[in-house]
């Protein structure tokens, strides 16, 4: 087989699509204009280890591309859950992308005008790499699929199959485990620097006043990442306060130049910020140009991996909640490579649980409801004071069903999507807006529900799962097609197949 390249530079930079006929010796593959291609490989990302060799098949990776073998190609997905591929078979042919609506556009599909599940079903990657839904369903009866983690091998006939990715370590000790990550890291620098790409891209790291947030940037500033940033309050909870989520402190001490942003610093926008996380605003919206062509630092999964007692004990990726992954058209458009370093290992949850259970890390054992002694290691090694982070969870992540959607859309958006909605819906937000209220006094109830199961398990040593209320959305609440929304509009930046 054969690539058949063309680069486009009015879609994003780092889309891109393959499409391959049965039988056909070429792959037709169209792409942005930082995407990397050779002649037998493309990668929209970084890997560790050499770029030249384009060894990413073999190497933990943080992007998305594909390499010709003898027998058909290979794709791959990043060693993290926050970006997928799509993909729609036909009879004779396969279309795949690492964008959803670009897959949409091409082929011609449209979502189920009045479906109200999409964000239920897209967000089902948290239940785990073997239990999530992939299956996206069109309106003509069709599907688009989603593929996460795994290598996908396909053949001149069109035949799917799954590759694992070899990735175990040894990881007796923390010693061990923090070694592993600054060597993957910095092979990953090392690739994403270097001079013969067409596109190099620098450290940024995200920072907050959290544990996860805070051990990434202390590992990155090792790896001389001098910019970070940073949202300086948190998402304010029913019935609490808005309190600083700022990771200022931190920051200085690790020598980061720190630039703030307000959380909500989007809604100022004209531009539909909010489809770029499909239609549920994310505050890195808010962020500008400062993400462009780095290699985007972030805490991602530290709830799974580095809490001493997690919610779930899996090595299937199970994840107790959403977080970053309806980001990828984010990261396609603004040009920077998603790098959560803890991820590094995540297939081993056992493995690195243990060593926080350990007695070695005992000094940095904290016995309460929020107690991440690897996390906490890493930052006190490197000079953060023990009050200084790590003290309170706090979040700055946008979420309409809590905060109201009218407060986290930009007003633009906000008028937009509700000419939108009444169209596909035939109801009003007014009527909508009421039973949501009921939805936003749920989470309130779980939220504390969790937090004194934390503290029970906490102090009787067991691991209770914490009852929670089945919170559902009915078919007419707020955001029961932002989805829809949120595609329809995303596929404007995508040229559909030519006549």
């Amino acid at each position: 087989m054969k690539f058949v390249t063309t680069v486009n530079p009015d879609i994003p930079p780092l889309a891109w699509i393959c499409t391959i006929a049965r039988g056909d010796e070429t792959v037709a593959l169209e792409c942005g204009g930082s995407v990397e291609t050779r002649e037998d490989w493309f990668f929209d990302g970084a890997w560790a280890g050499p770029f030249s060799q384009g060894g990413f098949l073999d190497t933990n990776c943080f992007g998305t591309g594909a390499r010709l073998t003898k027998t058909g190609i290979t794709f791959t997905t990043p060693d993290h859950i926050l970006d997928r591929l799509y993909y729609i078979e036909d009879v004779d042919r396969l279309l795949i992308s690492n964008s959803l609506p670009f897959v949409m556009q091409r082929a011609g599909k449209s979502l189920v005008p009045q479906r109200s599940d999409y964000m239920t079903v897209y967000g089902e990657i948290w239940k785990g790499l073997t239990n999530h839904s992939t299956a996206l369903p069109m309106e003509d009866g069709t599907a688009v699929k989603t593929w996460a983690w795994f290598h996908m091998h396909v053949d001149t006939d069109l035949n799917i199959t799954k590759g694992e990715k070899d990735r175990h370590v040894d990881l007796p000790d923390f010693a061990a485990y923090e070694a592993h990550m600054l060597d993957v890291m910095r092979r990953v620098l090392d690739n994403a620097t270097d001079a013969t790409r067409k596109q190099t891209y620098e450290l940024l790291t995200m920072i907050s006043s959290g544990y996860d947030s805070t051990a990434a940037s202390a590992l990155a500033s090792d790896l001389g990442c001098k910019e970070a940033l940073t949202f300086s309050k948190s998402r304010k909870k029913l019935g609490k306060r808005t309190e600083s989520d700022s990771g200022d402190i931190a920051a200085g001490l690790l020598g980061l130049n720190l630039t703030p942003f307000d959380r909500l610093g989007f809604r100022s926008r004209s531009d539909f910020p909010e489809i770029d996380s499909l239609g549920a605003a994310s505050e890195l919206a808010s962020t500008g140009a400062l993400v462009e062509k780095k290699v985007l630092i972030t805490g991602h999964l530290g709830d799974m991996m580095w809490d001493r007692q997690p919610a779930a004990l899996s090595n299937d990726i199970v994840l107790p909640g959403l977080g970053g992954h309806n980001l990828s058209e984010l990261r396609l458009m603004r040009d920077y490579i998603m790098f959560a370093p803890v991820y590094i290992g995540c297939r081993q949850q056992g493995d690195v649980v243990k060593i926080s259970q350990s007695a070695e890390m005992a000094p940095w054992t904290l016995h309460n409801d929020y107690d991440r002694p690897i996390a906490r290691r890493i930052g006190e090694d490197r000079g953060i004071p023990r009050d200084a982070f790590g003290i309170k969870k706090r979040a700055t992540g946008v979420f309409f069903r809590e905060e109201g959607l009218e407060q986290t859309m930009s007003p633009h958006s906000y008028a937009d999507y509700k000419a939108f909605r009444l169209a596909q819906t035939g109801v009003s937000l007014t009527r909508a807006q009421m039973t949501d209220r009921l939805h936003r006094l749920g989470h309130f109830v779980n939220g504390v529900s969790s937090r004194l199961t934390r503290i029970t398990n906490r102090l009787l040593k067991t691991r209770l799962k914490a009852p929670k209320l089945t919170i559902t959305p009915g078919p007419n609440n707020e955001g029961a097609v932002l989805f829809q929304w949120a595609i329809a509009r995303l596929k404007d930046r995508y040229p559909p197949l030519a006549d």
